[in-house]
């Protein structure tokens, strides 16, 4: 398989792929990779109004990969801004499309990652999940560890979730994956 890997870093790259993001994450929602996003249009369309902004002001960049022109995959990129943290970079919702889910694309888009924020200066990844979920399983296949659980992380449909808060060197990351 060969992916195309796009930075995107600017509003009118963002434009272009904007609808293709929003049908991938909409095929997420449908196996409770996201709770609750399907069920109010006006939070979606602030939502993205919000990562617009993050991205016009260089707070986000967001990663996706095609295949013949279809994305595929993203993953939304959050480093610190501070001269004190810039050292880090937040992962945020990740996504890969069904049809493409255990075909090795996983591991080559963690190495793209590492190699894209290595790139930068980046030499901790972070992420949050909610507990015992599919994405939970996979970062830690990936190499993530613990360092804080929050209770009550989460509410959906009055039920409550735990959430872990998981950290990882960038070369540990690329390390994982450029032996696999």
């Amino acid at each position: 398989m060969n992916i195309e890997y796009i930075q995107i870093c600017s509003l009118d790259v963002f434009t272009l792929y904007k609808n293709n993001i929003i049908e991938l994450i909409k095929l997420s929602s449908n196996d409770d990779a996201i709770l609750g996003y399907t069920e109010n249009t006006d939070l979606h369309k602030n939502y993205f109004l919000s990562i617009e902004q993050e991205i016009k002001h260089s707070c986000l960049e967001i990663l996706i990969g095609l295949d013949q022109s279809e994305v595929i995959l993203c993953c939304f990129l959050k480093r610190g801004q501070q001269d004190t943290n810039r050292h880090i970079c937040d992962l945020q919702k990740g996504f890969i499309h069904p049809r493409y889910r255990g075909s090795g694309v996983l591991g080559m888009t963690m190495l793209e990652i590492a190699d894209l924020c290595l790139g930068n200066g980046v030499e901790l990844l972070t992420l949050d999940v909610r507990e015992n979920t599919r994405a939970h399983k996979l970062w830690i296949m990936c190499g993530f560890k613990t360092f804080g659980i929050l209770q009550d992380y989460s509410r959906y449909k009055n039920a409550s979730y735990n959430g872990h808060f998981m950290a990882q060197s960038t070369k540990d990351l690329r390390e994982k994956f450029l032996i696999s």
